[in-house]
């Protein structure tokens, strides 16, 4: 990304979630939209073109626990961020 690149919203369609031990996750079903210089970008049918996803964290469903996923969606001029907490429990 350029250096003078800019920080933008990111939506998700939840920031704390709930599952029982053994629960499928897949990080890219909780993308919601992202706040663009033209206009708002729905990503509940995935990425467009010309945007990437990247994740940070592990979110292991077999294990009780707190995990953070942070969530960077970008282009070649903008920079979105968001994280999500999820909760896995017995």
């Amino acid at each position: 990304l350029p250096q003078d690149a800019r920080y933008h919203e990111l939506s998700l369609t939840d920031y704390l979630i709930y599952l029982p031990v053994g629960a499928k996750f897949e990080a890219e079903d909780y993308l919601k939209s992202l706040d663009a210089v033209h206009g708002v970008v729905s990503l509940t049918e995935g990425l467009p073109d010309g945007y990437s996803l990247q994740t940070e964290g592990v979110v292991d469903t077999q294990k009780s626990g707190v995990y953070v996923l942070n969530y960077q969606v970008s282009d070649s001029a903008y920079l979105w961020e968001s994280r999500l907490i999820v909760v896995v429990e017995e």
